[in-house]
C-alpha cells in the first residue's frame, strides 16, 4: 500500500517525524505493533474527544502553519491537512489538530474558532469522527462496484 501523503507530498510518517523533530510529542503505536500503545484520553468527561477539526484554511497553509496556530490552545501532538489530489495546492481547506488532552482541545473550540490563519478566518469544532475508530481518511471508500450488470 502507498504511503498515505501530506498536501506538500510527504509520506504521513515523515511529517509525524517532522513534527518530532520540531519538538512536538508525537504519539504513535509502540514497537510498531498495530493497535497497541495507541493513547486515548480517558479523562474524556462528556465523550469530549481530544481532536479538532478545523476548516476554511488557505490552500496555501501548511501542517507545520496549522500547528503553530493551534499550539495557542494547548500542546499539539498530531496536526494534518486533508489533501485534494488534482488541485493547484493540494490541499482540501481543512484539517485535524490533535492535542495532549480535552480540555485543551475544548479550549481550541473556544478560543481559536474566528481566528485569522494567513489571512482567512478559520472555524475549529470537535472533530466527530475521532471516536470512529480507524476509519479511512475522508473522501476515500464507498462506490457501487458493478456498475450496473
Amino acid at each position: 500500500a502507498m504511503p498515505r501523503r501530506s498536501p506538500d507530498g510527504i509520506p504521513v510518517e515523515a511529517a509525524r517525524r517532522g513534527l518530532a523533530a520540531a519538538g512536538a510529542t508525537v504519539r504513535s503505536g509502540g514497537g510498531g505493533a498495530p493497535g497497541r500503545g495507541r493513547e486515548r484520553d480517558s479523562s474524556a468527561e462528556g465523550g469530549g474527544g481530544c481532536s479538532v477539526f478545523v476548516g476554511n484554511l488557505p490552500y496555501s497553509a501548511t501542517w507545520q502553519d496549522l500547528k503553530d496556530h493551534m499550539r495557542a490552545a494547548g500542546d499539539v501532538v498530531f496536526c494534518d491537512i486533508m489533501a485534494e489530489p488534482g488541485t493547484a495546492l493540494g490541499s482540501k481547506g481543512c484539517g485535524l489538530v490533535r492535542y495532549a488532552s480535552s480540555r485543551e482541545a475544548r479550549r481550541a473550540i473556544r478560543e481559536l474558532t474566528e481566528t485569522t490563519l494567513k489571512g482567512r478566518q478559520i472555524f475549529v469544532r470537535e472533530d466527530r469522527e475521532a471516536d470512529a475508530g480507524d476509519v479511512p481518511p475522508r473522501g476515500f471508500g464507498g462506490g457501487a462496484g458493478a456498475g450496473g450488470l
